[in-house]
């Protein structure tokens, strides 16, 4: 094995994103985090000594309004559950019950994926399958053996940070992934409980057909090999293969999650938040510089002039505080007192305009969060797979999202060696009820009661709007309103002028 062969090297597009997404990932996780970076995000100032910074950073806040954001954002379209259309195969339902195999259903599993793609611009699904065991007479496994040794497909969730290198290239008028390295780093421990960091890579391979041009013309077949950084016994550190085998569906099963927008045919995606993101380490500073401001203004200073060095040559030490008393000597012509003392006072103008900066900052971060949510013309997204015309761009998000969702479950099929599957997830994604002012129950209501509407629809919408529950059925709604009024109906007719009984007019004598 030589020396260049680093299975952990990253690719360019991996590079190029790696800060935003550190930068991303440490607001997600905090004010610790993001201090932990120390100057990465906020600079030390000209002549500023490093115990100045220090201090500087300890009393820096940060408050996270871009986590208050995307959390909402991301939430959305998991407001209602995110579920197989009806009708779906039953094997596929169960499936979706813990689809990772983790005990996480599609509902979970795909709000944690959709949060990451839309903090980090993508995010993978790995449609893996459980490792079989031989039967001990060499026989291929029946359908009676994968049922006991419990064998299924089952999703595993790559964040980006983790796939380390992505190629791919378009054959047929279809994308296909002929290359891919999985960072899975870990922590094993050993007999005596102690911890040691470990460096795999999974490596996912497609081996290219090139022409005479060096064109890729086709693909091999897909393969797997896991490879693990061990030191050798000479005390150099060398990649060692622990494991390799095929792909048997003949692909590599895994599915990008992008919710923002490549830059042509490589794997660079620019996040949806980004510019939400960098307003929010330009809050993190303008809040820092102000909080900083307020110590070093908010409290007077005290200036001695006058006075002279001490024996020793040093200037008087003073102790500023309540309850003190300035006692100064008098001169050596004894006419009067050696010095001199006063308070200074600084303007708090400073404070006033850094806090009206900040407070405009974080307007326009809120303002800005609220864009996705809004009609837009989203022409960009139109591509084959979205069909639906969205009116809002996390709209257009949970679309994508929908058909990364579809490309999974169609590798999952293929697991199962069914071919003729043809998926659909039902993602909600029906916003602007949401930003309505509440005029439209009433609205709703006058149109049914003027024949406009029927009950149905005043139904529909009020479940749409989640008033009531999705599971109210209709005929047994009917049912209840019928035994509520049964009984009530009134022995005989009553003027509803009078509020008296209708006398039916007698025989004509």
């Amino acid at each position: 094995m030589t020396d260049e062969f680093k299975p952990d090297a990253v690719s360019s597009d991996y590079a190029a994103q790696s800060p935003f997404w550190t930068m991303v990932s440490a607001i997600l996780e905090g004010e610790a985090a993001v201090k932990k970076a120390d100057k990465t995000y906020l600079p030390q100032f000209a002549s500023e000594t490093d115990t100045q910074y220090a201090a500087r950073l300890q009393h820096s806040p940060f408050t996270n309004i871009y986590g208050d954001i995307s959390k909402g954002l991301a939430s959305k379209p998991f407001s209602k559950e995110l579920a197989q259309k009806e009708g779906t195969p039953d094997q596929y339902l169960r499936l979706g019950e813990n689809v990772d195999g983790q005990g996480n259903n599609l509902h979970v599993f795909g709000s944690d994926c959709f949060k990451a793609a839309l903090d980090h611009g993508i995010d993978w699904i790995l449609v893996d399958y459980s490792r079989a065991k031989p039967r001990a007479d060499g026989k291929p496994l029946t359908l009676a053996d994968e049922r006991e040794q419990g064998l299924r497909p089952y999703w595993v969730r790559i964040p980006a940070q983790r796939m380390i290198a992505v190629y791919s290239v378009f054959l047929g008028g279809v994308e296909a992934i002929f290359h891919a390295r999985i960072s899975e780093s870990s922590i094993d421990i050993d007999a005596n409980l102690k911890e040691t960091a470990v460096n795999r890579v999974r490596i996912l391979n497609r081996e290219p057909v090139r022409d005479k041009l060096g064109t890729i013309v086709a693909l091999g077949p897909a393969t797997w090999r896991l490879w693990e950084q061990r030191t050798t016994s000479d005390g150099k550190s060398a990649w060692v293969m622990i494991d390799e085998g095929p792909i048997t569906i003949g692909v590599i099963p895994l599915v990008p999650v992008v919710l923002g927008k490549r830059k042509g045919g490589s794997w660079i995606v620019e996040p949806p938040l980004r510019d939400l993101a960098h307003m929010q380490m330009t809050e993190y500073r303008q809040e820092s510089n102000l909080e900083w401001v307020k110590i070093m203004t908010c409290f007077p200073m005290v200036c001695v002039s006058g006075m002279g060095n001490d024996d020793n040559g040093n200037p008087p030490k003073v102790t500023v505080g309540p309850n003190v008393v300035f006692i100064i000597p008098q001169n050596q012509g004894g006419t009067g007192p050696a010095g001199e003392v006063t308070i200074v006072e600084p303007t708090a103008q400073s404070i006033v305009e850094n806090r009206a900066q900040l407070e405009l900052t974080r307007r326009e971060m809120r303002d800005l969060g609220m864009a996705p949510l809004t009609q837009s013309n989203l022409t960009v997204y139109t591509t084959a797979n979205v069909s639906k015309k969205a009116s809002s761009a996390l709209q257009a998000w949970a679309f994508l999202f929908k058909d990364a969702l579809e490309q999974a479950w169609k590798l999952t099929a293929l697991w199962l060696n069914d071919r003729t599957y043809e998926p659909e997830v039902v993602v909600h994604t029906d916003f602007a009820v949401e930003l309505e002012q509440g005029t439209e129950i009433d609205a709703l209501l006058k149109a049914q009661g003027q024949g406009i509407y029927s009950k149905k629809t005043v139904r529909e919408e009020f479940r749409r709007r989640n008033i009531v529950s999705n599971d109210i059925d209709d005929e047994e709604e009917e049912e209840r309103i019928a035994a509520d009024q049964e009984g009530m109906e009134p022995e005989e007719p009553i003027d509803p002028r009078t509020g008296l009984p209708v006398r039916e007019p007698g025989p004509v004598e």
